[in-house]
């Protein structure tokens, strides 16, 4: 079985092709350039850091604290156009990730906590790109981080 944050990345890549435009590219995780098509949005995620808690009881179990960055990189032909296409990308992926049932894997629906943007305009086409972080809190057993604890 794979890590429980494979299975993440997988149960919210799954949800997110269910509900975004069918023009939206999806990945679970990238690790290599792209060229961006101006007219498919490009959406990756990555975890980017996954803390561990202080130990709650006297057992083996322990709490995480992961960070997962979903990335939308996008183009348009204005920067104005731009801003609001990124603004709705954010609406999607928030839709995305309350249609999910995370019951079996998380201790708490995740948390939204930080949206950034970055952009380019140095080709004459504007490109930008919204990352929002979501913490994800998950309890495994120290040795079998492939399980989680309901």
């Amino acid at each position: 079985m794979s890590h429980v944050r494979a299975q993440i990345r997988s149960r919210l890549r799954a949800a997110l092709v269910a509900t975004l435009p069918v023009t939206y590219d999806v990945f679970a995780s990238r690790k290599y350039a792209r060229n961006l098509d101006p007219a498919r949005p490009l959406v990756d995620m990555r975890f980017s850091n996954d803390q561990t808690r202080a130990r709650e009881t006297m057992g083996d179990d322990r709490v995480h604290v992961a960070s997962l960055y979903v990335r939308v990189q996008r183009s348009a032909a204005d920067e104005t156009l731009l801003d609001d296409a990124l603004d709705a990308d954010e609406i999607r992926i928030v839709t995305a990730m309350e249609s999910v049932s995370w019951l079996d894997l998380l201790e708490e629906d995740p948390e939204l906590m930080q949206v950034n943007f970055s952009e380019d305009a140095q080709n004459g086409r504007a490109i930008g790109a919204i990352v929002i972080r979501y913490d994800m809190e998950y309890r495994i057993e120290k040795d079998d981080p492939s399980t989680a604890i309901p």
